[in-house]
């Protein structure tokens, strides 16, 4: 599938426009969305999906959001086309019947990088994946944020401002 643009839409403008949903009155199928999540351009919808024959399911959405000459637009996915994102909301997976094992496996493995990447004031934690070699594996004492960055104090004092996807948490 390719991407759908609206002219003269704003992102809010396609967001609205996506998690309306529509119903064939002939027919009786349908699409309700449940709940959305917009993580970056990423829209995620937990969607009710009613057949014409009244079977009803759910399924994850996936929609990229992005804009092309000042127009918004998305391009519609779901579960079943094992979308390259992971940043789905984890209580979505509970909710929607397995369609792709392998790509909730990696929606799993995402969550769990961003938990033991969460650090907070006082946490000890290990550089991993610096482009200074001698950092990776150093273990230091979180002392709290600069804007995007951790401040982090290594044992022989030295304060270090570090991405946080150059930490894992040491519990």
């Amino acid at each position: 599938m390719g991407w759908y643009y609206t002219y003269g839409a704003s992102k809010k403008r396609i967001i609205e426009e996506i998690c309306e949903g529509w119903k064939n009155e002939a027919t009786g199928s349908g699409n309700v969305i449940l709940k959305k999540c917009v993580r970056g351009n990423v829209l995620w919808t937990l969607n009710e999906v009613t057949g014409a024959d009244g079977t009803k399911t759910k399924l994850i959405g996936c929609h990229l959001i992005g804009s092309s000459d000042g127009d918004w637009g998305y391009k519609p996915m779901d579960e079943s086309m094992g979308p390259c994102y992971w940043s789905c909301p984890e209580e979505y997976l509970n909710e929607a019947p397995v369609v792709n094992e392998n790509w909730r496996k990696g929606v799993a493995a995402y969550h769990e990088r961003r938990r033991k990447r969460s650090v907070r004031k006082g946490d000890r934690a290990q550089l991993v994946h610096t482009s200074i070699e001698r950092l990776n594996g150093m273990f230091v004492t979180i002392e709290g944020r600069r804007r995007s960055k951790v401040m982090a104090r290594a044992s022989d004092g030295t304060l270090l401002l570090v991405p946080p996807a150059c930490l894992e948490r040491v519990a």
